[in-house]
């Protein structure tokens, strides 16, 4: 999916974390899921800027290759 491997490593902890999120809801663990969000947030964080250095596609669609 992403051209940059620390990017797809991101995603994975982010979908792990979900996931353990999701556990601590139902199992009414308010604590847990406080620090499951907190580093959810910082995945987010490093992931957006990992996204951000990506190179940006030029010219996508032009006939001419411009």
């Amino acid at each position: 999916m992403f051209e940059n491997d620390e990017a797809e490593l991101l995603a994975a902890k982010l979908e792990a974390d979900v996931g353990m999120l999701t556990s601590a809801i139902e199992d009414g663990d308010v604590t847990g899921a406080r620090e499951i969000l907190t580093r959810i947030e910082g995945i987010a964080k490093a992931l957006r800027t990992e996204l951000d250095s990506l190179p940006v596609a030029t010219g996508v669609g032009d006939p001419e290759g411009g």
